[in-house]
């Protein structure tokens, strides 16, 4: 495990977000990530690094489910909102881009409640090799997080 993940890990200890680790070959996309364990994205917590008019905030949801961009603005009281482009992502994070992880320390933190539906979700670690997975209802301990409706209702 690398010394980022390690020191993740800590953190996550520290603030009593149970997670358990599980090792993999280099795997990019959620998708592959997912099948390599024996899960679909429905059994992932995707977070999502995004620029709320000028500031950025992060957006935890089911793998899954699709962003409703009205209806985070109008929860926000926003007029902009967009994805964190690889640079603002890298930068800001200090992460390489497309390994996002649930607790960015300092990020207004959103997470949808579709994703306590399920007891426990995969989620990014900061790594592309190694993978958490997460207990969800611990996720709400991450400092500054909030329930927000993030997602298109099924």
């Amino acid at each position: 495990m690398n010394r980022a993940v390690v020191d993740y890990r800590q953190a996550l200890t520290s603030l009593g977000i149970g997670h358990e680790v599980f090792t993999h070959p280099y795997l990019v996309s959620p998708e592959e990530v997912q099948k390599y364990l024996g899960k679909t994205v429905a059994d992932c917590v995707a977070s999502l690094v995004m620029k709320a008019d000028d500031h950025f905030i992060l957006i935890l949801k089911k793998g899954d489910d699709r962003l409703d961009f009205k209806k985070i603005k109008k929860a926000l009281k926003i007029s902009d909102l967009r994805f964190a482009t690889k640079e603002e992502f890298e930068k800001l994070t200090g992460l390489p881009f497309g390994a996002a992880r649930p607790y960015i320390p300092n990020l207004p933190t959103y997470i949808d409640p579709a994703v306590f539906s399920r007891e426990f979700l995969n989620g990014g670690t900061g790594s592309f090799t190694e993978t958490f997975r997460y207990r969800t209802a611990d996720l709400k301990k991450i400092p500054g997080a909030s329930v927000l409706e993030a997602c298109q209702n099924p």
